[in-house]
């Protein structure tokens, strides 16, 4: 059996983390939005939630382009929240790219039409300086519309508490 390879193994951490999040996600009964095919036949947009579009200064060497958003969380009945994700297992680049995703936030690239959880993932994650120091620059920001969580669990179970702790009529 052979491993995928990327480097310094982000990608593939990345994405055990995020299957691991759509697991704890689906298993309380919310939907796991993240690919096109999986908007089709909801009353919810890819571009916005998933798909953003680049402001011109963050595109000066390109001149176009985009992000994107680890998935879009769906309450049972409808509440939304946008989800962005960062795990860590090890030191890596996980934790500089938190101050990039700090600038995004601040100048509104998510939108406010949902809510938007910053989920902190890996067993070390509530010992990363970074990941510290980003949370207390949201706080410090007072953003209402900007949860952060730092859940080291294997099966998400705090993003599974706060999630089935929301009062998902709007």
């Amino acid at each position: 059996m052979s491993k995928k390879k990327d480097g310094h193994g982000g990608s593939i951490a990345g994405q055990r983390a995020e299957t691991k999040t759509r697991i704890a996600v689906e298993g309380i009964g919310w939907k796991f939005l993240k690919v096109k095919k999986e908007f089709e036949d909801t009353p919810y947009c890819y571009l916005g939630t998933i798909r953003f579009q680049r402001p011109e200064d963050y595109c000066l060497v390109t001149g176009k382009g985009y992000f994107l958003s680890d998935g879009l969380l769906v309450a049972p009945d409808g509440k939304v929240w946008i989800l962005e994700t960062k795990n860590s297992n090890i030191r890596g680049s996980a934790e500089e790219k938190v101050f990039y995703d700090l600038e995004k936030i601040k100048d509104g690239i998510y939108g406010n039409k949902y809510p938007l959880i910053y989920l902190f993932t890996g067993p070390n994650c509530e010992k990363v300086n970074e990941f510290l120091l980003f949370e207390k620059r949201i706080k410090e920001l007072k953003l209402e519309n900007v949860t952060v969580l730092f859940d080291p669990t294997p099966g998400r179970t705090r993003l599974k508490e706060f999630l089935n702790s929301q009062d998902y009529h709007e």
